[in-house]
């Protein structure tokens, strides 16, 4: 009976050693830095006594005999088992998805979701661009609309913005056309609702007409005696406003009538315009946006007629600016039930953009986490195998900028659809519409560049990213010194030439101008802006220009896509040659190994172990049966 029961307790702890086996080969990557004891198996191969049968020797597993292990400390140098593991490790981590697919048939979630994201985030930005569009156009027709019906003598010329401008400034040069200004829009404020084609509306809640507001900003003294060039000032500014109350009721002769300057007098309300540096008349309207597309949204509006007096040059410059805040709306609507349904999927295909980015995001953090974990054992594993630590770049390969990228996109994405929700539930304004389009733009201009990262997986599509890689540094450099050039050129034309030229007026529209002139873009009208007098202005904005134009587009220019070409030739040489090596590649080139092979000695797989965990219980269950017959 002892003879019987002795050969399948050793069976047994044959099994239970190749388990043990299996799991020291299964350790994650987080267990590699751990210590584990020394393990030996040396006991399965002594010579077994007298009067106990050998297993080791029978013929039924005679093919499976256990070789002499024995895994000494994980950091060791002689521990080429780790080394190998380490090299696996670091290799499949450097897979592509779809290697990662053949080696291992791991499905690519992440490719998965990045496709979903962009086919659902960019109908959700077509989306949001054709509501947008509407909005934004419904404010800039009410904008030039209210120009024409507040503004005297406003001329449709205006409404287009042209480059030289068609017409000079609109403003006022006399006080009596300043007054006869301020006259014809309150007349006309008196009569929207009659005459105005938009659905204008006043504030107040019983649709009476309600005062406007008259503020001046002026300097605090301003006494100027120009005949014996002397003066008496203080720069200090002073804000005043004076309201202008309903004279009558609407339509009424008095509006009509109505002089701005006899009621100031009235008032005890005086306009210096020496000291005057600018007025505001604040009219406050209501207004409804109908459209077949969406149910009525109701805006308060705030509208500005600017008069800026600030340069004292004897020219009023007049603007017409408008706020709108939206109202909550009541009334009786009716909409088709294709319209409910629309809002309805809109409000759905936000909330599926949020949850698709939000598994995005984890998926790329995690990934992040994981591979800064293996960058620090590898780093550990280098510094106690070869003595010398990962170099910048080596660590730089461990940080996936493309994730990085993902992980930006996903946030920006998430605050726009955020914010697009709020949109769609009437909490919005003009602001909330230009932060929505921006974070679902930029968004989606992240989401299309992360396209390439897959386009560099094949060798024939990922010339353009390798090249941009390559080139990188020396564009920085170049740009670096080209820049100082450029910036001199602007400082210089901005000083000189500015006073004088249209296109030199501030810093910003000075490097436009010159940036549209490296592009070759309306050089002879930057020419012929230029006034002949004087003279001196003339002559060096010829040789300024010609100078600027000569350097930058026959020599930075060419040396720029010198430089480009440089890195080009080089990835095509890469491409015939091979890629030079890191030490860290260099290191995870020498596995030996096809991917295959790889694959299945990788010991990450959960699924793996209960495969071999139930072969190995049906093979004690068949020595059991062997046995006992």
């Amino acid at each position: 009976m002892s003879s019987t029961l002795q050969p399948i307790s050793r069976s047994r702890q044959l099994s239970h050693s190749r388990t043990s086996l299996n799991s020291l080969h299964s350790g994650s990557v987080g267990e590699l830095s751990r210590s584990p004891s020394n393990i030996s198996l040396q006991s399965y191969q002594s010579n077994p006594s007298d009067d106990e049968p050998s297993l080791i020797t029978s013929p039924s597993i005679q093919n499976h005999a256990v070789p002499t292990i024995k895994v000494t400390h994980p950091l060791c140098r002689q521990s080429v088992e780790y080394t190998e593991k380490i090299r696996r490790k670091l290799r499949f981590f450097f897979m592509n998805p779809i290697q990662k697919w053949d080696a291992k048939r791991r499905f690519p979630y992440k490719l998965l979701v990045q496709l979903f994201k962009i086919i659902f985030v960019t109908l959700q930005g077509v989306m949001f661009g054709n509501t947008s569009y509407s909005h934004i156009t419904f404010v800039h027709g009410n904008s030039l609309s209210l120009s024409h019906y507040f503004l005297y003598n406003w001329d449709a010329t205006r409404d287009v913005t042209v480059y030289p401008p068609a017409a000079s400034s609109y403003a006022v040069y006399t006080k009596t056309e300043f007054y006869e200004h301020i006259n014809y829009a309150v007349a006309r404020y008196a009569l929207i609702k009659q005459e105005a084609i938009g659905l204008y509306s006043y504030a107040k809640k019983d649709d009476q007409i309600s005062g406007i507001e008259f503020c001046k900003s002026v300097f605090k003294t301003g006494n100027i005696y120009s005949s014996n060039e002397s003066y008496n000032f203080d720069n200090t500014i002073l804000y005043n406003c004076l309201d202008i109350n309903p004279l009558n009721r609407i339509n009424e002769s008095l509006w009509n009538d109505f002089d701005v300057k006899s009621y100031f007098a009235a008032n005890n309300f005086t306009i210096n315009f020496h000291r005057l540096v600018s007025a505001e008349i604040i009219i406050p309207l209501k207004t409804v946006l109908i459209s077949a597309k969406q149910p009525p949204n109701c805006y308060e509006l705030n509208i500005t007629i600017f008069y800026d007096n600030s340069d004292h040059n004897g020219q009023l410059k007049i603007s017409l600016k408008l706020k709108q805040f939206l109202q909550d709306c009541r009334g009786d609507t009716y909409f088709k039930d294709s319209s409910t349904k629309f809002k309805g999927f809109l409000y759905a295909l936000d909330l599926l953009v949020i949850s698709i980015c939000g598994v995005s995001l984890l998926l790329c953090v995690r990934a992040l986490i994981k591979a800064q974990r293996l960058r620090k054992v590898t780093d550990e594993f280098f510094e106690k195998r070869f003595e010398k630590r990962l170099t910048i770049s080596d660590n730089l390969e461990f940080l996936n900028c493309w994730y990085v990228l993902i992980v930006i996109d996903d946030i920006i994405i998430i605050m726009g659809s955020i914010i697009k929700l709020q949109i769609e539930n009437s909490l919005s304004s003009e602001y909330t519409y230009i932060g929505c389009s921006s974070m679902l733009g930029i968004g989606m201009l992240l989401v299309w560049f992360g396209v390439l990262r897959y386009l560099k997986f094949f060798p024939k599509y990922n010339i353009l990213i390798l090249t941009i890689q390559r080139a990188c540094p020396d564009i920085l450099r170049f740009l670096l010194c080209a820049g100082f050039v450029y910036a001199a050129f602007v400082f210089n034309g901005w000083l000189i030439l500015g006073p004088y030229h249209l296109k030199f007026k501030s810093l910003s529209t000075t490097s436009e101008c010159l940036f549209s002139l490296i592009n070759g873009d309306d050089m002879f009208a930057s020419f012929a802006i230029t006034p002949e007098m004087p003279s001196w202005i003339w002559w060096y904005s010829r040789l300024y220009f010609y100078t600027f134009i000569s350097l930058f587009i026959y020599i930075v220019m060419s040396l720029f896509i010198a430089v480009i070409m440089d890195a080009y030739d080089t990835i095509k040489n890469y491409h015939q040659q091979g890629f030079p090596k890191s030490d860290l590649m260099q290191f995870v080139a020498d596995c030996t190994d096809d991917v295959g092979s790889c694959s299945v000695r990788d010991e990450n797989t959960k699924w793996k172990i209960f495969v071999n965990s139930v072969k190995m219980c049906a093979c004690c269950k068949k020595t059991d049966q062997r046995i006992k017959i």
